[in-house]
């Protein structure tokens, strides 16, 4: 099950028009708000939430170019994740050009648990914690 989808379940498949093209227009203010402040200043509230709205949807989106521009054409969160899904087929496709075969596994393995690993404290990817196994295929 993807992320988008779940997340469609809970905030539903799309915006009516009228709400999109308010929260449009009040992303366009937020925006013309922070281009005319003072940095070290503290943001309004009124802006503030607006602008933590939209940073949210950012990080939601995953912050692709491409998954945000698709997201801003149409307004739906599942086809921002096909976006995103569809770019990490590229990668895993992409695995299989350079390599040679027997390296494709490892290779897939170390993808995998940069997510895992990125997303501890430390944030240090540490090759010993791929997967038991691959550090004796790799030598280590």
């Amino acid at each position: 099950m993807y992320f988008f989808t779940y997340l469609i379940l809970i905030y539903g498949k799309s915006h009516s028009k009228r709400s999109v093209t308010l929260e449009k227009q009040i992303a366009e203010t937020s925006a013309k708000y922070l281009e005319s402040k003072n940095p070290l200043e503290p943001i309004h509230a009124l802006f503030f939430n607006s602008i933590l709205y939209q940073f949210k949807k950012y990080l939601i989106i995953g912050g692709m170019p491409a998954a945000i521009k698709t997201f801003n054409q149409n307004n739906l969160f599942e086809e921002a994740d096909q976006v995103l899904q569809n770019l990490l087929l590229s990668y895993r496709g992409d695995f299989a050009k350079h390599p040679i075969m027997t390296d494709i596994a490892k290779i897939t393995h170390v993808f995998d648990s940069l997510p895992t690993q990125l997303s501890r404290e430390n944030k240090k990817f540490v090759f010993q914690l791929v997967r038991n196994g691959t550090n004796e295929i790799l030598g280590k």
